[in-house]
């Protein structure tokens, strides 16, 4: 198949020399991408379409009037496919024959690999008379051109490592294609912006628009592609990249990224002229970086946020004024241009597969001006000015403020970044200018919406599995990967504020201060819809659910637990009432669970089990600044703000030690199979009880049986659903559990899971239940040994 596209011409321009709408110096651009992380471009391409058959007059065609079909005509080419020529049914064709030409119309494209055209015999009879040729003859200077002009388009791009061999067009985002359509291609000045087609449109980073321009010699069809894109900047996991200018992976070192598109052209039913242009080179850097590692001579100095709130950062609800200066190591040039740009910074299941826009998922936005310019105002900013102060300082000035619609997608959990990109040398060559995106601020967005004291004298309270709902408790639950918990949470709430708990979830997170992330699956309180009464003085919510959660453990023991009460209090009126949540919960464990909100760059390990991104707690306990919480996250109702207030309510930092770890501080374990004959095995076996003795050596002496708790679980290696367990404490025996009691001890060593201790060693034993194991699967048995305090 001979190449039957070509670029024409390529212009990249930016915002800095050519503004916001690209609108100004339209003489000075690059001829490939030459950028830096948060930028936004512009793509002027011209391309050409060409599709020509034979050029080279070398394949031999017979014409043919097809006796047996009163109709119609062929051509037959010896080996050419017409449909990968970029030939397809109903497409006009200019026939070329030394200086002659004849245009027919295709009906048809058949035969084995495409090689016959079918034409209608009048079209036939007509090439014949023009061309000179004769029925059933065989010509090798035939040449076919397609002179019809191309109404559809399928375009596709994505900025690729210089280094990638196969053209990729994933959005950055996630895994829907950057892929664009036009269906009524018109011609220039007018353009048909190009439809999304990709998945979401929140995968979207960029608007096409397309237009015919001319054709030249009748079948060189050129069209005009306007391609405004955006730099990726940004996904889930790079806050510290950011804050600190640490380049990501594609951009570190020498890395930089290339310019690649791809086009599928034609008609409505046929685009099967494809070219895929993968740009050769590409100049693209990250943030504090002049282009891909040239020098940056400029800082951000005396940045300043004020508001009305005085919270230092940008604040949801109120206006925000900004300034900061822009220092260079030499003398700033009157009048250089400055783009101020801001962003939230969302976390990854704001932004994947979303139909919503990009720019309003991402609260993009920014905005152009030149140095000594009048203040300019547009979007989230007003009274954008800056001006030079000091033959070495810019001064910038700006005020933001977010609209209502905005306001609801930003909470104080939110991150944003500012970035001010600038140019000072060579501000006239386009390839020579020395632009950059400096940092002016990453940080949480602060939101007064919350209202505070709506909950008030919380105190998490924490109990092992052995202990039930009472006796000694602990403000978090330290201990180990797998352990059975109860957690209560009393907590007062203010009625003169109307105070209504809409919903309510129990979570493990881990957190640094600055980010967190959830590990396994929050325990939801099914509320409901608010119930209230009143005495004429206050509204009282009364809240009554007495249910289970999903662990798999009969529904009358105390892990098993699902419980939130809040009474009408005894005493009317009253200005709070007391509510209770209960939950029993297993601490996360589980690493082969793939875990996408474990931040990628604070512990990406391809050695481990999904590239330590996974649901196994101790894997982020202590680890990069990140300790574990348990907690409480409420949605509350008040009558101060129209907006909810979110609550969660944190326990004390617990610390979770992995299986088997060297942290388990004088205890080990070691758990082993043994048959009816007391002859140990080394694996499970189809339709036999097996003993299970799991032996915790310590070097404590004897300890009384009334000191120690344990359990033991069992589950399918692999698994989702919650595993089989049997406690020491409390009667988890059921038909379905694939454990049971051994009873090989007598009255005192505990019921279900038997205890021995002796000198020294302590030793679970219960039995499995070989009537609910299944054959041929692996399974895991786990047992937790406490001594009590």
């Amino acid at each position: 198949m001979a190449s039957n596209f070509s670029v024409i011409e390529n212009k990249f321009y930016n915002q800095i020399k050519n503004g916001i709408a690209f609108s100004n110096n339209l003489g000075q651009y690059t001829t490939s991408i030459k950028s830096n992380s948060g930028d936004v471009i512009k793509l002027v391409q011209t391309i050409e379409l060409a599709v020509a058959v034979n050029l080279d007059e070398t394949e031999l065609m017979t014409i043919s009037t097809l006796p047996f079909d009163a109709t119609n005509a062929e051509i037959k080419a010896d080996s050419t496919d017409w449909f990968a020529e970029g030939i397809y049914p109903t497409a006009s064709i200019r026939v070329e024959r030394g200086g002659l030409f004849y245009n027919i119309t295709v009906l048809n494209i058949t035969g084995v690999g495409n090689t016959k055209l079918v034409i209608s015999d009048a079209n036939m009879t007509g090439m014949i008379a023009a061309l000179g040729l004769t029925d059933l003859g065989e010509y090798s200077d035939l040449v076919f051109k397609l002179t019809t002009v191309p109404t559809h388009c399928i375009f596709k791009y994505k900025l690729n490592p210089l280094t990638l061999a196969v053209p990729n067009y994933d959005s950055p985002l996630d895994d829907n294609e950057q892929s664009y359509y036009a269906k009524a291609i018109p011609t220039s000045p007018t353009f048909e912006t190009m439809a999304f087609l990709g998945g979401e449109n929140g995968s979207s980073m960029s608007e096409v628009e397309i237009a015919y321009l001319t054709t030249y010699e009748n079948y060189r069809h050129r069209l005009q592609i306007n391609h405004i894109f955006k730099n990726p900047y940004y996904v889930s996991g790079e806050i510290i990249n950011i804050q600190d200018a640490i380049k990501p992976a594609l951009l570190s070192g020498s890395n930089t990224l290339r310019y690649d598109n791809y086009f599928r052209i034609g008609v409505s039913s046929y685009q099967n002229s494809i070219f895929y242009n993968n740009g050769l080179t590409g100049d693209c850097g990250y943030f504090n970086e002049n282009y891909n590692g040239n020098i940056n001579n400029y800082t951000i100095e005396n940045v300043l946020i004020t508001n009305a709130s005085a919270t230092g950062k940008l604040e949801a609800t109120e206006t925000n004024t900004l300034t900061f200066d822009v220092v260079t190591t030499g003398t700033w040039n009157a009048g250089v241009g400055g783009v101020l740009s801001h962003s939230k910074l969302p976390p990854l299941a704001e932004y994947q597969n979303k139909t919503e826009a990009f720019n309003s998922i991402w609260l993009f936005d920014n905005i152009f001006n030149t140095e000594s310019g009048a203040a300019a105002s547009s979007g989230i900013y007003t009274n954008f000015e800056f001006s030079i102060t000091a033959s070495d300082t810019i001064s910038v000035s700006v005020d933001i403020d977010f609209s209502a619609s905005q306001q609801l997608k930003i909470s104080d959990t939110s991150y944003y970044a500012l970035w001010f990109g600038i140019a000072n040398e060579d501000l006239t060559d386009a390839d020579l200018i020395d632009r950059v995106n400096l940092i002016i601020d990453v940080d949480r967005y602060s939101k007064n919406t919350d209202v505070a004291n709506l909950i008030t004298n919380y105190t998490p309270e924490f109990r092992e599995e052995f202990r039930g709902l009472s006796g000694v408790s602990y403000t978090n639950f330290s201990g180990g990967d797998g352990d059975l918990w109860s957690a209560i949470y009393a907590l007062v709430t203010d009625t003169t504020k109307q105070t209504t708990i809409t919903k309510a979830r129990f979570k493990i997170v881990a957190d640094n201060g600055t980010e967190s992330f959830l590990i396994g699956k929050p325990t939801n309180f099914p509320l409901g819809l608010p119930t209230v009464i009143t005495d004429g003085s206050y509204i009282y919510q009364i809240i009554n659910v007495n249910t289970v959660n999903s662990l798999n453990v009969p529904e009358d023991v105390p892990v098993k637990t699902l419980q939130a009460i809040e009474n009408v209090p005894a005493s009317l009126p009253s200005t709070t009432q007391d509510v209770v949540f209960k939950v029993g919960f297993q601490v996360p464990w589980r690493d082969w669970i793939e875990n996408l909100n474990v931040p990628l760059l604070a512990f990406y390990d391809p050695s481990e089990p999904n590239d330590n991104r996974n649901e196994k707690t101790s894997n982020y306990s202590n680890v990069s600044s990140y300790d574990i919480y348990g907690v409480l996250e409420l949605t509350v109702l008040n009558n101060v703000e129209d907006t909810p207030t979110i609550y969660e309510l944190y326990s004390d930092s617990s610390t979770i030690i992995d299986f088997d770890s060297s942290g388990w501080v004088g205890f080990s374990g070691d758990a082993k199979l043994y048959d009816e004959d007391g002859i140990e095995v080394s694996q499970l076996e189809d339709g036999r009880d097996l003993i299970i003795k799991i032996e915790c050596t310590h070097g404590s002496g004897l300890l009384s049986l009334q000191s120690l708790g344990a359990f033991v679980w069992m589950e399918i290696n692999g698994a989702t659903a919650s595993p089989s367990y049997l406690s020491s404490s409390f009667d988890y025996t059921s038909d379905e559990n694939r454990l049971q009691p051994s009873d090989e001890l007598g009255t005192g060593n505990t019921q279900y899971v038997e205890i021995l201790s002796e000198t020294n060693k302590v030793t679970l034993i219960c039995k499995t239940n070989s009537d609910n194991l299944v054959a041929g699967l692996d399974y895991y048995i786990r047992g937790r040994l406490w001594h009590k305090i």
